[in-house]
C-alpha cells in the first residue's frame, strides 16, 4: 500500500509536466561544449536571467493545478549549489464540507500576495533532460532538472524560456557547473581543467585572494576610527549592484569586525552576506553575495 501511495505522489509531482507531458513534447538532443571557467558560466547564466522562468502548479480558478511560469529574480551560486530566486503567489489552504456530505473537501486558493521562494540544486547530483521543444498548449523551450529526494521520489523542477538560444545557453551554463562540482553526469575527460570550484582567484604577494566582489579598501587613515575606506567600485560589479559606493566605510563582515583586507575574506561566506557600514555618519546594512563562490 505504501509502495502504491509513493506512485501515486511521484505521478502528482509530474503532472502536467511530469512523465506524460515530457513524453509528448519533442526532445531535442543537444550536447554543449562546457564553458571553461565557473565564472564564465555564471555570466552566462547571468545574462539571460532575466528570460529564464520557473514552472510552478498553482490551484486554478476552476480548481486543480495550473502550470505558471514564474520570472527567476536572481541567482546565488555556493560552492556546489545553484539557487534561483524568485517569487510566486501565496497559496491558501483550506478545507470545508458540501451540504451534509460527512467528508471535507481540501481546497488551495491563489492570493494577492507575492512570497518569496527559491529553488536549490545540489550541482553534484542534479540530473537534467535533453531539451523539450515547443508545442501548441506549450509554446516555451524548456529542460527539467531532477533533484534526489526522500524516499527515492526525485524532485522535478522545470525551467522554461520564450527563445531557443536562451534555453541552450541556461542549459549549458547548468551543466558546466554540475562539471565543475563533479557531477558523474559528465565525462571527466570532457571537463576544461580551469572548470572548478576549488580554483581561486590569482593572489598577489601579501595579499591572500578573495572572491571577486568589485570594490578595494585600505584602512581609515583618522585617529580613533576602526574599519576599512571603499577606495574604488567597479562599475557593474557586485558591489555596485548592491548599493555599495566609495567614499563608505566598511565595520564588519557578517557581525565580524574588519581592519584589513585579509580579515574581509576571512569573514566572507558563500552566500549571501551582510555588510555594516557608515555613510555621511549613518550605519548602514547592505546584503552581498559574490558572483562565484569558493
Amino acid at each position: 500500500m505504501r509502495r502504491l501511495l509513493g506512485l501515486f505522489i511521484l505521478a502528482g509531482m509530474l503532472s502536467p509536466l511530469g512523465a506524460t507531458a515530457m513524453a509528448a513534447k519533442a526532445t531535442i538532443p543537444y550536447d554543449p561544449p562546457l564553458f571553461r571557467e565557473v565564472e564564465e558560466a555564471a555570466r552566462a547564466l547571468q545574462a539571460e536571467l532575466s528570460h529564464l522562468r520557473v514552472v510552478e502548479m498553482l490551484p486554478s480558478d476552476t480548481g486543480g493545478y495550473n502550470p505558471v511560469p514564474i520570472p527567476v529574480q536572481a541567482f546565488a551560486l555556493g560552492p556546489k549549489t545553484l539557487t534561483l530566486k524568485y517569487k510566486v503567489t501565496r497559496v491558501k489552504e483550506g478545507s470545508g464540507v458540501i451540504y451534509s456530505r460527512p467528508l471535507p473537501l481540501h481546497f488551495s486558493t491563489q492570493t494577492p500576495e507575492e512570497v518569496e521562494k527559491t529553488r536549490t540544486f545540489p550541482l553534484e547530483s542534479i540530473k537534467l533532460s535533453q531539451l523539450m521543444a515547443p508545442e501548441p498548449k506549450d509554446p516555451t523551450w524548456s529542460f527539467w532538472v531532477s533533484i534526489p529526494g526522500s524516499a527515492g521520489l526525485p524532485e522535478i523542477i522545470t525551467l522554461a524560456a520564450a527563445g531557443q538560444p536562451t534555453i541552450e545557453r541556461v542549459y549549458r551554463a547548468v551543466r558546466s557547473l554540475m562539471a565543475a562540482a563533479g557531477n558523474p553526469a559528465i565525462p571527466r575527460d570532457r571537463v576544461p581543467p580551469t572548470l572548478s570550484f576549488a580554483q581561486l582567484p590569482t593572489s598577489t604577494p601579501g595579499r591572500p585572494a578573495v572572491p571577486k566582489l568589485g570594490f578595494s579598501v585600505l584602512p581609515v587613515a583618522q585617529p580613533g576610527k576602526k574599519g576599512l575606506l571603499l577606495t574604488q567600485v567597479e562599475p557593474g560589479s557586485p558591489a555596485d549592484r548592491a548599493g555599495l559606493k566609495a567614499g563608505d566605510e566598511l565595520l564588519a563582515v557578517n557581525g565580524t569586525e574588519v581592519r584589513s583586507a585579509q580579515e574581509v575574506a576571512a569573514a566572507l561566506k558563500p552566500e549571501d552576506n551582510l555588510l555594516t557600514l557608515t555613510r555621511e555618519g549613518k550605519i548602514i546594512k547592505i546584503r552581498l553575495a559574490p558572483p562565484v563562490s569558493f
